[in-house]
């Protein structure tokens, strides 16, 4: 049997269009962010990472800039799981200097926190929840 001839292909990466890649990122999105600050968003993160590593206030800063494009009943949980991306990502690094001997206690101690603040903030104006965010960052 003789070889099919046949075009050859670009990698998949090359392949990709402008706007499929605005499609798959729209498709992660709340449909009221555009891409533009979902974008800075992306790199407002990697600054913020690096100023929590140099001196522990990137989260801080992370949440201020949010919560100009986001209600705070979606920005604290989503805040939530970056901080914990970042975190995880960080004891894996220091894992060798985690005292087990109080991870369950602080284990218990955050869900209940989660329980508790959702509930919270789910129940709250977006109003007084910015004027409490504004005043914590101060």
């Amino acid at each position: 049997m003789g070889r099919v001839p046949c075009e050859p292909t670009r990698s998949l990466v090359a392949q990709w269009d402008r706007a499929s890649d605005l499609d798959l990122l729209t498709t992660f999105m709340p449909p009221d962010l555009s891409p533009a600050f979902a974008l800075t968003l992306v790199f407002v993160s990697f600054l913020t990472s690096g100023m929590t590593a140099a001196v522990g206030l990137g989260g801080v800063a992370l949440l201020a800039v949010m919560a100009f494009a986001i209600s705070m009943a979606v920005l604290i949980p989503v805040h939530g799981v970056i901080q914990l991306g970042s975190n995880a990502g960080r004891m894996i690094v220091q894992a060798r200097h985690i005292d087990r001997s109080i991870l369950l206690y602080i284990a218990i101690g955050s869900l209940v926190g989660a329980w508790v603040g959702g509930h919270v903030v789910m129940r709250l104006p977006d109003a007084p929840l910015k004027i409490a965010l504004t005043l914590f960052v101060l």
